[in-house]
């Protein structure tokens, strides 16, 4: 979740059609020597596979510890309820900020809600960067069909997933990583693409897979093989025949193989330093879903704030960076960890 922050904080200083804030850093500097374009890719190309791997391992655990109806309701709780939240405050929030910001700037947005003018029914345009909570309902629904339909996820056959990957992955457009969702309606191949790591974590649950700390070697190998995953995912970039069947196909290899040597690579990595038991990890966790909801309008107010400093691009992203999550965070603790939202969002918490 605090990556997503980092992710979007790098967009003023990438030529991405999407945002309104864009600094003259964006253009003048080659794509293939931006050090935040490789930033952004590599983050992307791991941080959502790793989150619905782990999602769908909470769903199996939630499952057999309190069954397969309250499963759906604790679902709707904590994902739809916010999700329904977030259309009549977080999205509007969120278009009338990027309205505001292109209007200033002068900048054309492409792609999210740009046709919906009134923030109210900005969701009809897309859900922004809280597509995830659409899809995870989506993906609950199907474990729970799966279920009632008497599957399990304990079979070794369910280890094919990882190379089913490569199926949507080939169909994405070409950008490293998955495509992100732009419309109300869930596309197709971007549900299928997370699906299978969604699915494969309720088969590592139902396996009793143990995580173990040698696994942290495995982002070695992952690091390695994403430059050539950026050649071949770029192909005009780096001198590539971009109409070539071998050169998609590599690059879907590589992508897959990539998000899958992340995966398991940061769960052994996690499970070596963060372990034991607390407080200041735990609350950073349960502060990072309203974190996550709220960042947004907040990091596209900070780009349209800060654009015009005469400072460093590099300051201008490290403030953002820092300052965005400082002022949620506040927020939180004040406003949300012991309120209605706090408890929507993660339960109750004990008051220290």
């Amino acid at each position: 979740m605090f990556l997503g922050i980092l992710l979007h904080a790098t967009i003023f200083l990438l030529p991405y059609d999407c945002w309104p804030v864009q600094l003259e850093y964006a253009d003048a500097t080659a794509i293939d020597a931006n050090p935040y374009a490789y930033l952004f890719t590599a983050i992307h190309g791991f941080r959502m596979p790793v989150f619905f791997m782990l999602s769908g391992l909470f769903t199996a655990m939630l499952w057999q510890r309190r069954g397969l109806q309250a499963l759906g309701k604790h679902r709707l709780k904590r994902i739809g309820l916010p999700l329904l939240v977030s259309m009549l405050t977080i999205i509007p929030a969120t278009h009338w900020m990027s309205t505001f910001a292109a209007n200033h700037t002068g900048e054309k947005i492409a792609g999210y809600c740009a046709a919906i003018t009134w923030p109210p029914l900005a969701w009809m345009g897309g859900f922004y960067h809280l597509w995830f909570l659409q899809y995870l309902l989506l993906m609950a629904s199907v474990f729970i069909i799966i279920v009632r339909l008497g599957g399990q996820f304990r079979h070794a056959l369910w280890w094919l997933v990882i190379p089913l990957t490569l199926v949507p992955q080939y169909f994405m457009r070409n950008t490293f990583g998955a495509d992100t969702p732009l419309t109300v309606m869930p596309d197709p191949v971007i549900a299928g693409y997370y699906c299978t790591f969604f699915l494969f974590g309720a088969f590592f649950y139902q396996r009793t897979v143990p995580i173990r700390r040698w696994w942290a070697a495995a982002v070695l190998p992952g690091l390695l093989i994403f430059p050539p995953g950026l050649a071949f995912s770029y192909p005009e970039t780096f001198g590539l025949d971009a109409a070539a069947t071998w050169v998609k196909s590599t690059a879907a290899v590589l992508q897959a193989a990539y998000s899958w040597l992340m995966c398991f690579g940061l769960m052994g990595l996690f499970h070596w330093i963060a372990s034991r038991d607390q407080f200041w990890m735990r609350y950073m966790s349960d502060a990072s879903y309203w974190v996550y909801l709220g960042h947004l309008p907040l990091i596209i107010a900070g780009h349209l704030l800060i654009a015009d400093w005469p400072i460093s691009v590099h300051l201008k992203f490290l403030l953002i960076c820092l300052g965005v999550p400082c002022i949620l965070l506040v927020m939180y603790q004040y406003s949300v960890r012991y309120t209605v939202i706090g408890r929507m969002l993660n339960g109750p918490r004990p008051v220290h």
